[in-house]
């Protein structure tokens, strides 16, 4: 806003010396009224141009802030997964570890039971030799005893045959269960080296450091919105300072025009 003296162009002889005081103090009223204004006007410039600023921060603080937590909350539910993996890990271990020991249970059994039936094989394969030669001997020795005792002998050896073809399973059975239980075990300690990395004890985990981002983050957002705050509050004080002093400056322009016209009428 500009100031009108346009209106002080007149000679100051035309009007008398009481007059010419008021416009004289009137002149520098409005002078200083302007400098005021023009004070005013450059705070409130000032203090748009930071709010501005302020409030492109403030956006980004708050992206942060929100992402900080996002990434926060992944991290926890990355450590329950691996809590989870680690249970079913430890809790398979040990089934494949009892499944291990029943398969060596069974295969010592039936070795025990081939080793039993090989004897028993050995037992009828001599019995059967010595009621041949007493049969020699004897006419009277039933042929029945001889074809039982032989057929015997040949169950015998049917069953030992399928018992070694149970033990050669058992021993499948075992390198599989070794196979898994090494497998389970790598797992397991994979899951424990995971949980380490995430949660960890150190405040070097993954999730620990996260929360500090986090922290950071929202701390960041606290210190920049206070200092938005702070600043509109400041502009808005600054806006009713530069209100009213362009109100006083457009009286005293006013009484100005007016005194001049005064002048003007009475020349």
């Amino acid at each position: 806003m500009t100031t009108r003296l346009s209106a002080v162009k007149e000679p100051l002889n035309s009007i008398s010396n009481p007059k010419q005081a008021d416009l004289n103090l009137l002149i520098s009223q409005v002078l200083d009224a302007q400098l005021e204004v023009n004070g005013q006007q450059a705070a409130v410039n000032s203090l748009t141009h930071k709010l501005d600023n302020l409030h492109a921060s403030l956006t980004i603080a708050d992206t942060n802030r929100t992402t900080g937590n996002n990434n926060y909350n992944l991290a926890h539910q990355l450590v329950q997964l691996a809590k989870d993996l680690q249970t079913n890990s430890t809790t398979i271990l040990k089934e494949v570890h009892n499944v291990a020991v029943a398969n060596d249970k069974v295969a010592l059994e039936v070795k025990a039971l081939v080793d039993k039936l090989i004897y028993s094989v050995q037992l009828l394969n001599k019995l059967s030799a010595l009621v041949i030669r007493n049969k020699a001997l004897n006419p009277l020795i039933s042929d029945d005893l001889i074809t039982m005792i032989g057929t015997a002998g040949a169950d015998a050896n049917n069953a030992i045959a399928l018992m070694l073809i149970a033990l050669k399973s058992t021993f499948a059975a075992q390198a599989t269960s070794t196979e898994s239980d090494a497998a389970t075990a790598h797992v397991a300690n994979q899951a424990n080296q995971l949980l380490g990395a995430i949660w960890g004890k150190q405040p070097r985990g993954l999730a620990a450091l996260l929360y500090k981002v986090h922290e950071d983050n929202c701390a960041k957002y606290e210190f920049i919105n206070k200092a938005f705050k702070l600043v509109t509050d400041q502009l808005n004080n600054a806006q009713f300072s530069l209100n009213k002093a362009q109100i006083k400056l457009q009286s005293l322009q006013s009484a100005l025009v007016a005194l001049n016209q005064q002048g003007t009428v009475t020349q």
